[in-house]
């Protein structure tokens, strides 16, 4: 099974992203937001094809996939 390791800069992101979910629509809200992205991550991580989109113009490798309106970026290693 791969591992989920998390960049400092995507951990600052998600961190910012819930915090203003939880100014507009609450803590409770937030909180389902933030366990749906996890299980969606989880799910990457777990999948034995290729997903998402191909992003090499960023960094070698790297893809995306578009969750909840959230941009979920990723290497499977």
């Amino acid at each position: 099974m791969r591992q989920v390791v998390f960049s400092e800069l995507s951990e600052k992101d998600l961190e910012e992203h819930l915090s203003y979910i939880i100014q507009k629509d609450g803590i409770l809200r937030a909180s389902n937001i933030y366990d749906a992205i996890l299980e969606k991550i989880n799910d990457i991580a777990t999948i034995n094809i290729e997903i998402g989109q191909r992003k090499p113009d960023y960094l070698p490798g790297l893809r995306r996939v578009i969750y909840k309106g959230v941009y979920i970026y990723f290497n499977q290693l």
